[in-house]
């Protein structure tokens, strides 16, 4: 190989990638607020990144966040925190939120901005829950749409060994798909 770069999302406030997604997402819910819509907050359920992201973004937009830090079990932690943003009318700031998305699509967008709108054969993204991947596909496809670029650069899903669903899925003809139990993995 004789040419590879590495794009490293890391150098904002949290050192997270999420960071793109939750200022763009914190913006939209104080927009919201502004213009008198009931949220008191902005609120997730998270180990990681997700968790430190929103609540720094919300702290510097003086927005209240409510952050669920389960001790075992994300999943729990999920679903109560869907509980509680419908009942106290807080804004859910979850994987599934399309103005995560938006924020993250930025990073495409700056990988042609730094190749000076030259179009990499391929670009690699780590999978996690997949919303990365879909952020950058969205990303490239708005560039060719918008004509700045000719094509989409093939993109290709990292899953870690002991946490890959979709690479399950793809080896079975995309017949079998199984929910994975992540595993301890060497990364």
């Amino acid at each position: 190989m004789s040419d590879l770069w590495v794009k490293h999302c890391g150098i904002s406030h949290t050192g997270s990638f999420k960071d793109l997604g939750m200022n763009v997402l914190v913006s939209q819910v104080n927009r919201l607020r502004k213009m008198n819509r009931p949220f008191v907050g902005v609120g997730c359920a998270s180990t990681g990144d997700t968790s430190a992201a929103l609540s720094a973004c919300c702290a510097s937009a003086r927005i209240p966040s409510i952050i669920f830090l389960p001790a075992n079990r994300i999943s729990i932690a999920q679903l109560l925190i869907r509980e509680v943003t419908v009942e106290l009318h807080i804004y859910l700031a979850n994987s599934l939120t399309s103005l995560r998305l938006e924020g993250q699509k930025t990073a495409p967008i700056e990988i042609l901005q730094q190749f000076d709108w030259q179009v990499p054969d391929w670009v690699i993204v780590p999978g996690g829950n997949l919303g990365n991947i879909y952020a950058f596909y969205k990303g490239f496809r708005m560039c060719k749409e918008l004509v700045l670029v000719h094509r989409i650069p093939r993109l290709v899903c990292a899953q870690a060994a002991n946490a890959n669903p979709l690479y399950l899925h793809y080896k079975s003809g995309w017949k079998d798909f199984k929910a994975v139990k992540a595993e301890p993995t060497f990364a």
